[in-house]
Formats: C-alpha cells, structure tokens, sequence
C-alpha cells in the first residue's frame, strides 16, 4: 500500500507552524495558573513584603523586654530584626538561613545588645551556625514576633503551638476568613489553649515588596510598594491578652 504524501506551501506551512507556536503558548500559560494555586510553587514571586517601623513600634510598646526575647524567623534582607535590636532594644534572635522549620531557640544563644546585634553577627560570620555561649539571660521567655509568608501562615502557627511558642503574627485582615484559621482557632480551643485573639492596627502599613529569595534570605528590594490593612494575630502573651477590648466579636 503506497502511502499519500501531501505537500504544502509556503503559505500553509507557515499557518500551521504558527497554530503550533499560539497552542504552545496557551499551554504554557495554563501551567503557569496551575502553579499559582500551589503557594510553594508562587512563594518566590508574591511572599517577600519587608514591614514598616511603625508596625513594629505600633506593638512592641505592650511587650516588656525584662520579660522576652524576640524570635523573628524569617529573615527577609535583615533590616526588621536589626529595628527592633537596635532601636526598640529587644534581645533579638534573627538569623540568616536557618530554617524555621528545623530549629528553634535556645537559651545557649548569646545575644549582643549595644550595636551589635545577633543579626549582624550572623552577618560577619556566617559559618558560626551552630554554636553554644554563654547566655545573656535564661529568664527570659521566648515569643516570636513576626511578619510572616503569607502561604506558609497555616503551617506556621500549627509549629509555633507544637513548641508552645507564642506568637504575634502581622497578616491580612482577610485571613481570619480563611478555613484554615477557623480551623486552628477551633482545635487550640477545643484543647484548653487560649484562643487567638486580633490586634486591629489603626491605619493600613506600607509594604515594600522584595523579589527573589525565601524566608531564609536572598531577598532583593524592588521599588514597588504596597498598602493594605492587616491584623495582628496574637496567641499566649498575657499582656496582649490584658489589652481592653474595643469591638466583640464572636464566631457563629
């Protein structure tokens, strides 16, 4: 049986390879909706947002630093750990690369107050990831105080209440619409934890967005900002708990 070979022109040629280029395309452009479903897949793109020094300003005035020492786990390019080190004057533990999901604080960490922070420290001399001093002050407690990546937020609270870390997270107001954090609030009630309770910052903050990187670092600075409002979202800190209550509101 002969086969039926038919051959085109130029001009049919040059459709059909352009079908093939626009089809490509389209394919190409539905994976990428796809991975924007996935948040570890998107991460790099949309979860750096560096926090203005009024936000931290705004919450730390209700935190004693007789009383804690500050995690802040997710590094971003440094500058907020280094604020509230050397200028609020909080013993702060912001490491660069070091996964927040593998570690946590220790009081063998010495912190260095005066100009010199743990940030810049680990900074200068980033090969000293695993080392054992002196510390500075046992009776402190940990809290993590931080802004954190958005995609991660579920998983995070979920190991901050695991390590029994309280915490004050910066997020989204629509968060608290979320199931997840219904879901988080309900089971940490249900085991006789304190539920979370919702700072409402007075103005909505500007962020500066980085690209690049992750919460362990590498982040670049862009030019572009943004506003929008947020809460803090506070778990097992006494004087946050103590702050009297403007609005109830209950879940139904």
């Amino acid at each position: 049986m002969s086969s039926m070979i038919t051959y085109l022109n130029a001009t049919e040629s040059h459709a059909i390879t352009r079908y093939a280029v626009l089809r490509q395309n389209h394919l190409k452009k539905k994976s990428q909706v796809k991975a924007k479903k996935n948040p570890l897949t998107n991460y790099k793109k949309h979860d750096e947002y560096t926090t203005p020094n009024e936000a931290w300003n705004s919450i730390f005035k209700y935190l004693p630093k007789s009383k804690y020492k500050i995690w802040m786990p997710f590094y971003c390019d440094g500058a907020c750990g280094e604020y509230v080190s050397s200028n609020l004057g909080y013993e702060v533990l912001h490491p660069k690369g070091k996964d927040f999901f593998k570690y946590k604080p220790s009081n063998e960490i010495s912190f260095f107050t005066n100009q010199k922070t743990i940030t810049s420290y680990f900074r200068l001399q980033p090969q000293l990831t695993n080392f054992h001093l002196k510390p500075e002050n046992t009776d402190k407690k940990w809290i993590l105080v931080d802004n954190p990546p958005f995609t991660l937020v579920a998983e995070i609270m979920k190991r901050c209440v695991e390590l029994n870390m309280p915490f004050i997270l910066l997020l989204p107001q629509n968060r608290l619409n979320t199931n997840y954090f219904q879901a988080f609030n309900d089971d940490i009630v249900k085991k006789n934890k304190n539920p979370v309770k919702i700072l409402q910052p007075r103005k909505s903050y500007k962020f500066i967005k980085f690209i690049g990187g992750n919460y362990m670092g590498g982040a670049k600075r862009t030019k572009k900002t943004c506003n929008f409002y947020t809460y803090w979202y506070c778990w097992n800190i006494p004087e946050i708990y103590n702050i009297p209550t403007k609005v109830e509101i209950s879940v139904i």
